[in-house]
């Protein structure tokens, strides 16, 4: 999973500079690969929860790629305005708020309080 995920910011982080339409969908369809190849590690791992746990809104594949895209976007913040810029931080607070938030649904999911979305 370590790896899917460094996969999708890699992506993500090519994907910001590129300008062919082409390209970008291929790089998309990448993403998307990773993303089910996320979600099957997870669901291969998580045990089968009846209808007591909340759903979770998306699968994890789709939190780490979010996650993956706001890690290219705070650090492109970064190096383009400075540390000290007002949108730069507001990128790595937002950041911060979608680890709290993977955080907060890994315990759930452990505990049980939760689970993710099922396959299509």
């Amino acid at each position: 999973m370590l790896r899917s995920a460094r996969a999708l910011a890699l992506l993500h982080g090519r994907r910001v500079t590129m300008r062919d339409a082409l390209l970008v969908a291929e790089v998309d369809e990448r993403r998307r690969e990773l993303v089910e190849d996320i979600d099957d590690w997870a669901h291969s791992r998580s045990p089968h929860r009846g209808g007591d746990a909340l759903i979770h809104a998306e699968t994890l594949g789709a939190v780490i790629d979010r996650m993956a895209w706001g890690w290219v976007d705070a650090n492109q913040s970064v190096e383009i305005d400075g540390a000290r810029d007002h949108q730069a931080r507001k990128r790595w607070h937002r950041l911060a708020e979608l680890i709290d938030g993977y955080t907060e649904l890994i315990g759930d999911l452990l505990q049980g309080g939760r689970r993710l979305p099922g396959r299509v």
